[in-house]
């Protein structure tokens, strides 16, 4: 979708930025990152994982390295996804050609293995124990989504995102200036 013309003169305005900066910006961000951030379809939720687990690797091991959990693109043997927990990470590998709905199941089914691999949750790690798990998973954020997030929606659309953001980041004289150095490739 193109970026219409009153929104691209409304960003010209009040952002005094070119109108083809702004076809640039949105032509990357929507060819580019968008279809990026689609892919990481749990992100927030993988990253909340890695730090419940990490908290509890740390109260045996103050000077463990960060957990980190790893989402392959990859066609498992099950063609579904698979974990190989590691000793400060985990892999989960995924088929990217299956629906982004069961992708979600299949990555939270993973991470309720994780979670109970190191004790995080109770219960061992069985398929009934992941399932049970990613129906928590699954449902917390269907509700996120249907009761809370539309709560984050700039209602007045495009305009009032505008406005909003110069309300809290306005442009100045004085913030236009760089400061020496600013933009220079530091060489190592």
């Amino acid at each position: 979708m193109a970026l219409e013309n009153h929104i691209k003169d409304e960003l010209n305005s009040v952002f005094k930025v070119p109108k083809d900066l702004c076809e640039a910006y949105d032509q990357i961000y929507n060819k580019e990152i968008l279809p990026l951030i689609q892919e990481k379809f749990l992100a927030h939720f993988v990253s909340v994982v890695e730090d419940l687990i990490f908290e509890k690797i740390r109260t045996k091991n103050p000077k463990a390295p960060r957990y980190r959990i790893i989402l392959w693109k990859n066609n498992p043997k099950n063609g579904k996804a698979t974990m190989r927990p590691l000793p400060f990470g985990a892999i989960i590998a995924y088929n990217p050609e299956n629906h982004y709905r069961d992708l979600r199941i299949f990555v939270a089914h993973e991470l309720g293995h994780l979670l109970t691999w190191y004790k995080v949750l109770d219960g061992d790690s069985t398929e009934n124990n992941a399932n049970l798990f990613t129906y928590f998973a699954i449902n917390g954020k269907n509700t996120f989504y249907r009761y809370k997030a539309p709560g984050l929606v700039y209602r007045g659309g495009e305009l009032e995102i505008i406005s909003g953001i110069q309300a809290v980041c306005p442009i100045t004289k004085e913030n236009q200036i760089r400061p020496a150095g600013w933009g220079q490739v530091i060489k190592q």
